[in-house]
């Protein structure tokens, strides 16, 4: 984890006047772009730049734009608590990675949308890319989206045919103590990254709620993929809930079939209504193993509509407390899949999506399985999300479950 000094722990700013990017005293790799003025990279310090690259680090509202290579040990936007509001855009032939901290070591995360301030945003568009390596064993690199308490509302998007935000060695956090962060792949963007948790984990505060934290993946040729875990409300020492996984539209999802790893929605035992949503013709979700709510805690979702397809490589548990929300129509019924075997706790509750359009449809499979056993059963149905004229069954045939309107 990212030390708790920031870049005036060594000394404030140096005001010198008609420089856009000032050096931070007493770390001379270290600059800032702080002064209300645009900038591009041709005013930072030639690359590879072994120290951090504050954007806002006393001030807001503060722009950085990357159109060409561009390389240092950290950036950051949004330094400190209500340094809030700074944007870099990396664009067209832009791109940026990190390297080695020289003079000083990277103790923590290599890239970090708010470290303590809010509405900070860096948008990653028109092919340009940002690469994070785990480029020794002194420090994690990972990518921090909303990292200390109060840091809220940040954004990273990566939008547009050949963008790509690349962190194959270390971890994407969304949310790790803040609230109402997101992570949006659009329009053909791509993200790759070792593992992602969303709303907390390991190593994050006490007594911090990183709720309403949220990963969009949209549009058809939009894809991010993780090679091993993915947690929603993730066990760590910040506990938030009503966090959410959603892809929409084409958009594609791909969670731990590198490393036969779990994508968990509501890990963390009092973490609860976390929501994985699969929704529209094209949109696709393919994880190794996948795990709805813990047992301990409640209104963790599966939901799936629209012709949205959720395929399990081995088991899908639906835990105690759960929710499975299906949608009826679109292009096709949606459908879930699991290999080896779907597992159903205690007072499980379907929540039909029905469109007056789509009150004439009857039966449609639920859930099927390659193989494998359906073990315990469903609470029932949510009638409330009925129609008046129609009412719901479930029933369980060992390979495959039907919802029943009649």
């Amino acid at each position: 984890m990212l030390t708790r000094r920031t870049l005036l722990s060594s000394g404030t700013a140096l005001a010198l006047v008609g420089l856009a990017v000032l050096p931070m005293a007493g770390r001379a790799a270290d600059y800032a772009v702080d002064d209300g003025v645009a900038q591009t990279v041709a005013n930072l310090p030639a690359a590879p730049n072994g120290g951090w690259i504050t954007v806002g680090n006393l001030n807001p509202n503060q722009t950085l734009t990357i159109g060409s290579a561009y390389s240092s040990a950290l950036l950051q936007l949004g330094s400190g608590a209500g340094v809030n509001g700074n944007s870099v855009i990396i664009t067209g032939g832009g791109s940026y990675s990190n390297v080695a901290g020289n003079p000083v070591a990277i103790t923590g995360p290599a890239l970090l949308v708010g470290n303590g301030g809010s509405n900070n945003q860096l948008t990653i568009q028109n092919g340009g890319s940002v690469t994070i390596a785990k480029i020794d064993g002194s420090s994690s690199y990972d990518v921090q989206v909303g990292y200390l308490a109060g840091a809220n509302g940040n954004t990273l998007l990566v939008t547009g045919a050949g963008s790509q935000l690349a962190v194959n060695q270390s971890t994407i956090y969304v949310g790790f103590n803040g609230a109402s962060n997101a992570l949006t792949v659009a329009n053909g963007g791509t993200v790759a990254a070792l593992q992602m948790r969303v709303g907390g984990g390991t190593g994050s505060t006490l007594g911090n709620t990183p709720s309403g934290n949220t990963v969009t993946v949209t549009g058809a040729g939009s894809s991010l993929t993780t090679l091993g875990s993915f947690n929603l409300g993730a066990t760590g020492g910040a506990i938030g809930g009503g966090n959410s996984l959603v892809v929409l539209d084409g958009g594609q999802v791909t969670v731990g079939l590198a490393q036969s790893k779990t994508l968990n929605v509501g890990q963390a035992g009092t973490s609860n209504d976390n929501t994985l949503r699969v929704s529209g013709a094209g949109s696709a979700l393919s994880v190794f193993a996948l795990a709805i709510g813990n047992g301990a805690n409640t209104g963790n979702a599966l939901d799936i509509g629209n012709g949205g397809q959720v395929t399990v490589a081995t088991t899908l548990a639906l835990n105690n407390n759960s929710v499975l929300r299906y949608g009826l129509g679109g292009s096709g019924a949606a459908l879930a899949t699991a290999t080896t075997g779907l597992s159903i706790g205690n007072n499980v509750l379907v929540q039909p999506y029905l469109a007056a359009s789509q009150g004439l449809q009857r039966t449609n499979v639920l859930v099927s399985l390659t193989n494998g056993a359906i073990t315990g059963g469903f609470a029932g149905v949510d009638a409330s999300r009925l129609p008046a004229s129609l009412s719901a069954t479930l029933a369980a045939f060992g390979s495959h479950v039907d919802l029943t309107l009649t």
